[in-house]
C-alpha cells in the first residue's frame, strides 16, 4: 500500500512538471521566434525606407530573444522556478512595451494598435501568469498588462480629435481588454481548481501513505502501555496535529480513561485521567454512537469540553472497534480550523481500525503471557508440592520401617547359601558401597563376581540385595545386573505391601482384643464391679502381674482397687495372654486404703 501510494504521489508530481516544461519550453521558443520575425521584419522596414536603425527599435526584440534563450538553458539545468519567473516577468514587460510602441507606430490605425502583436503578447503574457505563476503574480500580470494598455489607450484616446475614431478606439480596446480578462481569469479558475485538486489528491495519498507506515509501526508493539504512547506520537509527526491522545473505555462504570497524550503534563493527566460519558462529553457520544465526531470550529460554548485544550480549533475523534465493541477512542485535535476534511477522516478512520486491531493484539498477548506466568507459577507450585510430596513419602516410608524394625532386632534379613537359610545377616562392603552410591555395584569376590544393590521404596533405602554370579562375558554380566535390579524395585515394593498387611492383621487382632474386654463392661452393674472387670480383663489379656485404676476424691481420702491375676488354665488362654471367657475364672481382690496427699492434690492418677 505504501508503495502504491508513494507511486501515485510522484507520477502525479511528474506529470504536473512534464506539461509545466513543455509550456515553457514552447513561450521560449515562440518569444524567440516571434522576437526574431519582429526584429528581422524592423530592420527590412527601416532599410526599405532607407533610415537608420535605431537602438531602442532593436532592443526588445533582441532582450526578448535572449530571455528565451535563458529560459531554455534553465530548463535544461532543472531551475524550473528561476525560467517561470523569467518567463512571466519577460512576458509582462513585453506587452507594455509592445502596446507603446504599437500606440507610436504611425503605420498602425490608432483605433485599432490593440489588435495587432499587443493582443498577442498580452494574452499570452496573463496564460503565463496564471499557468506558471502564484495567485499574487498572476493579479500582478494581469493587472500591468492591462494597466498599461488602458493608459497608452487614454493617451491615444485624447490625441485624437475625431470622435468616430474615438469611439472606434474605445469599444475596439474594451473588447480586447474585456477578452483577456475573461480569458485570465477563466484559466486561473481552472489552474487553480486543477491544483487544488492535485493538492488535495497529494494529501489524500500522503495521508494513506503515512496510515500505512503509523499501522506498520505500532503493529509491532505487544505491550499496550507502549503501543499507547508511541502511537500518538507516531500520530503527531506524521500527519502534524497539535495534540493525539488515546482513552480506553470502560463500559461497566461509563468512563474513559486516558492512557497516552502527547501533552503529558500534569494538569493535563490531573483533569483529563478519568472522564465520564455525560452530556458534555465528546468521547461520550463517540462511545454511544459507535461513530466518528468532528468538530470543525471550536466557539465559546464547545470549549468546555474537558477532552479540547484551550489552543484548538478543531478536533476528530473516532472509535476504536472491537467487533462492534468500543474498547478505545482516538482523540486528534488541531489549532487550525476547518482542517479536518473527508480525505483526513477517512485516513484517520482507516489508522483507528489499524490502531484497534494492534490493540486487540496487545491485549491477547499480554493475557497470554499472564497465563503464561501462572502456568510458570503453578508448575513452580506443582514441583515444589511435589518435592514435599516426596519427602513425605519417604520419610513416612523410613518411619514405618524403621518401627517394623524396631524389636526385630533377631531378623536382620534373610541369607541363601548350600547350607540353606539363615537369619543372621551382617552388611558386606558391596551392600554398604550400593547404598552409598544408590545404583547397583559389581564387585569381585575371589573366582566369584557379586552384585549389590540397594532396595529403594519411595526415595529411601529400606535394605539392600547381593548375589554372587560366576564370570561371565562382559554383555551376560550387564543383563544379569538388569535381571537383578528389577527383581530388586519389585522386590521393594512387595516387601513394603507385606508390611502393610502384618500391621493390618495386627491392628485387627488388637481390635478384637478391646472389643472382648468391652464387651465384658455390660455385665457390671456397679462401678467397683466395672473397675474390677477392666483390671481383670487388661492383666489377662496382657499378661500383667498387677494392675490398679486410681479415681479421683476429695484430698482427704483416695481409694483405689488392686486385682491380682488369677490362675487360669493354659488350655484358655491365647498366645498373647487373652483369656477367654472371664466369667468361668476365679480372682482374688483386694482394696486397701492409702492416703496419699500428693496425688490426691494432684487429681488423683490411674
Amino acid at each position: 500500500m505504501m508503495m502504491r501510494n508513494s507511486n501515485a504521489i510522484g507520477h502525479t508530481d511528474y506529470l504536473l512538471v512534464r506539461l509545466q516544461n513543455i509550456y515553457m519550453r514552447m513561450m521560449a521558443v515562440a518569444i524567440i521566434g516571434m522576437s526574431g520575425v519582429g526584429l528581422v521584419a524592423q530592420i527590412v522596414v527601416v532599410t526599405s525606407r532607407g533610415d537608420t536603425l535605431s537602438f531602442t527599435s532593436l532592443a526588445p526584440p533582441v532582450v526578448l530573444m535572449l530571455l528565451g534563450g535563458m529560459v531554455l538553458l534553465f530548463i535544461e539545468q532543472r531551475r524550473l522556478n528561476l525560467s517561470a519567473r523569467i518567463l512571466i516577468y519577460s512576458t509582462v514587460v513585453a506587452s507594455a512595451v509592445t502596446v507603446y510602441l504599437a500606440s507610436q507606430n504611425p503605420n498602425i490605425l490608432q483605433g485599432t494598435f490593440l489588435a495587432g502583436s499587443y493582443l498577442v503578447i498580452g494574452t499570452l503574457a496573463i496564460i503565463t501568469a496564471a499557468v506558471l505563476g502564484t495567485r499574487f503574480e498572476h493579479y500582478i500580470s494581469i493587472g500591468i498588462v492591462l494597466g498599461s494598455a488602458i493608459l497608452v489607450v487614454i493617451d491615444v484616446y485624447q490625441g485624437l480629435g475625431n470622435p468616430v475614431v474615438q469611439r472606434s478606439l474605445v469599444s475596439s480596446s474594451f473588447i480586447i481588454i474585456l477578452t483577456q480578462v475573461l480569458v485570465g481569469g477563466s484559466l486561473r479558475f481552472f489552474v487553480g481548481a486543477m491544483q487544488e485538486t492535485h493538492q488535495s489528491t497529494r494529501r489524500a495519498n500522503q495521508l494513506l501513505e503515512a496510515s500505512a507506515m503509523v499501522g506498520q509501526s505500532i503493529a509491532q508493539y505487544l505491550n499496550a502501555d507502549e503501543l499507547y504512547q508511541q502511537t500518538v506520537d507516531i500520530i503527531r509527526e506524521r500527519f502534524g496535529y497539535s495534540q493525539v491522545q488515546i482513552y480506553t473505555v470502560d463500559e461497566a462504570t461509563l468512563q474513559g480513561e486516558l492512557r497516552a497524550t502527547t501533552q503529558p503534563s500534569a494538569d493535563t493527566l490531573t483533569a483529563q485521567q478519568r472522564l465520564s460519558f455525560n452530556a458534555q462529553s465528546l468521547i461520550g457520544r463517540v462511545a454511544r454512537l459507535h461513530d466518528t465526531v468532528t468538530v470543525e470550529q471550536t466557539d465559546s460554548s464547545e470549549m468546555r469540553y474537558a477532552e479540547l485544550s484551550p489552543t484548538t480549533r478543531s478536533a476528530f475523534m473516532a472509535p476504536l472497534l472491537d467487533n462492534n465493541r468500543v474498547i478505545g477512542i482516538l482523540d486528534v485535535q488541531s489549532t487550525q480550523t476547518g482542517i479536518f476534511s473527508q480525505v483526513e477522516q477517512q485516513a484517520l478512520k482507516v489508522l483507528a481500525s489499524q490502531l484497534a486491531t494492534a490493540i486487540r493484539n496487545a491485549l491477547l498477548f499480554e493475557q497470554q503471557q499472564h497465563s503464561v506466568l501462572e502456568n510458570q507459577h503453578l508448575l513452580a507450585e506443582s514441583e515444589t508440592s511435589l518435592v514435599e510430596i516426596r519427602r513425605l513419602n519417604s520419610t513416612l516410608t523410613r518411619e514405618a520401617w524403621e518401627k517394623y524394625m524396631l524389636g526385630r532386632e533377631k531378623f536382620t534379613g534373610i541369607h541363601l547359601s548350600e547350607a540353606g537359610f539363615k537369619t543372621k545377616v551382617e552388611w558386606t562392603d558391596a551392600m554398604i558401597e550400593s547404598v552409598k552410591e544408590q545404583q547397583p555395584v559389581v564387585k569381585k569376590r575371589g573366582q566369584q563376581r557379586v552384585v549389590a544393590m540397594p532396595l529403594l521404596l519411595r526415595g529411601e533405602t529400606i535394605g539392600a540385595i547381593e548375589v554372587e554370579i560366576p564370570p561371565s562375558e562382559a554383555d551376560i554380566e550387564l543383563e544379569l545386573v538388569d535381571i537383578i535390579e528389577g527383581v530388586g524395585q519389585r522386590l521393594a515394593v512387595s516387601l513394603d505391601n507385606a508390611r502393610l498387611f502384618e500391621e493390618i492383621q495386627e491392628a485387627s487382632f488388637n481390635e478384637q482384643i478391646i472389643s472382648g474386654i468391652v464387651t465384658d463392661f455390660q455385665s457390671a452393674d456397679t462401678v467397683e464391679s466395672l473397675l474390677k472387670t477392666a483390671l481383670e480383663g487388661l492383666s489377662s489379656s496382657l499378661g500383667a502381674k498387677s494392675a490398679t485404676i486410681r479415681m479421683k476424691q476429695n484430698p482427704t481420702a483416695s481409694h483405689y482397687a488392686i486385682v491380682q491375676p488369677a490362675t487360669v488354665s493354659n488350655d484358655k488362654v491365647t498366645q498373647n495372654g487373652h483369656a477367654n471367657g472371664h466369667k468361668g475364672n476365679t480372682a482374688s481382690h483386694s482394696a486397701t486404703s492409702q492416703p496419699s496427699d500428693a496425688n490426691d492434690r494432684d487429681g488423683g492418677t490411674a
